[in-house]
């Protein structure tokens, strides 16, 4: 199963809740761990966590912490794989930087660059603009009101 073909390999009734699911804006906190390897929580009945691990497009592990016991693969890791393909993640090489050096890059770019990157980046990006905006909308209208 790849990310181009995983539609061809999973019930429909699964595929159509995992689509749900990720139009409904559920995928949360995607984050590549290491190359081909994600981590994601979908918002369910509880938070769920799961783990996909790739080589090249194919899915070589996935795993989830619901409680479906029903083989192969439950709603939640389709929904990640939704997101991942819709945000070509697979397509992009994400080389993992220690903390220290994330600091050194963030310490280097003006605040004008940092700007023009967070713009562009939300535009293209429906899943960071959303993370962004519960972060920081709030702060806009906090900050007004102490004028």
């Amino acid at each position: 199963m790849t990310i181009d073909n995983f539609e061809d390999h999973i019930e429909p009734k699964i595929l159509e809740r995992g689509f749900d699911y990720y139009e409904q804006d559920y995928v949360r906190q995607v984050k590549q761990i290491a190359t081909g390897e994600f981590t994601a929580k979908v918002m369910g009945s509880y938070p769920y966590n799961v783990y996909l691990r790739f080589d090249d497009k194919t899915v070589e592990m996935h795993t989830c912490s619901c409680p479906y016991e029903y083989g192969g693969v439950c709603k939640h890791i389709v929904a990640v794989l939704y997101y991942i393909a819709d945000a070509e993640m697979l397509d992009e090489v994400i080389e993992i930087l220690p903390t220290e050096d994330l600091q050194n890059i963030l310490n280097a770019v003006s605040e004008a660059q940092l700007r023009e990157f967070v713009l562009k980046y939300a535009k293209l990006n429906r899943s960071f603009r959303k993370d962004f905006l519960h972060r920081f909308g709030t702060n806009i209208h906090e900050d007004e009101e102490d004028v």
